[in-house]
């Protein structure tokens, strides 16, 4: 959800910040762009809860403080509520239409591949210290290329371990088609994404993240 001049902006259609603010259902969250973030109350006690529904586990504000994995998470939905129970609480978050659908998503989250939008047939480089159980995932769905690809790549995944080494990125735009994606993967601990954006190649915008582990994110940049 890319939020623009005060709109924040879903599929085809578009909903203004202030209007937003009147309907706290709708999820948005227009000061950070967030999409998923619910308002609640934490069963048996009516103390109010939010719960941010991310790729592969919720994030919880309120009375309850966590970030849990969908692995350790109930999910059902009742009409327009989305009803989670972990760890000994009952979360039931205002989800409306989207109920159903987010608690699909964590009773079957998408896989890795599938969060990174990476399809079959697709080309793809990888380039730094990844992960090698992602490198044979990637492998096993898309044609990679061995080392430096020789054409430009549909996806090509540039992980850094620190901020030095971010100094290469802003020439691997060259290696990525026009309508392609450049995934930055560091870790979260150290790297700070407004360092990975400034780093970028020039023409390339945020489009979106995805968690890659625990404690690697992965920042994509588009033309």
């Amino acid at each position: 959800m890319a939020v623009k001049g005060g709109v924040a902006q879903r599929g085809q259609g578009s909903v203004s910040c202030q209007e937003a603010g009147r309907r706290p259902q709708t999820g948005l969250r227009c000061a950070t762009g967030v999409a998923n973030e619910l308002s609640g109350l934490l069963s048996g006690t009516g103390a109010k809860m939010k719960g941010e529904v991310m790729d592969d586990h919720v994030v919880f504000r309120g009375a309850v403080k966590a970030e849990v994995p969908f692995t350790e998470i109930v999910a059902e939905a009742r009409g327009t509520l989305l009803v989670l129970s972990f760890r000994g609480h009952v979360v039931e978050l205002g989800a409306g239409a989207r109920a159903a659908q987010l608690a699909s998503k964590i009773r079957s989250p998408p896989s890795r591949l599938d969060r990174f939008g990476i399809e079959a047939g697709m080309t793809a480089a990888v380039a730094g210290p990844l992960e090698a159980a992602f490198k044979a995932e990637l492998a096993g769905r898309a044609m990679l290329a061995t080392g430096a690809p020789r054409q430009p790549v549909d996806a090509l995944f540039f992980a850094v371990e620190a901020v030095a080494g971010l100094d290469p990125l802003a020439r691997l735009g060259a290696l990525v088609t026009p309508t392609g994606s450049l995934w930055v993967v560091f870790p979260t601990a150290t790297v700070p994404a407004a360092k990975v954006l400034a780093a970028a190649p020039a023409g390339f915008r945020q489009a979106g993240t995805a968690r890659l582990s625990a404690n690697h994110q992965a920042l994509r940049l588009q033309r």
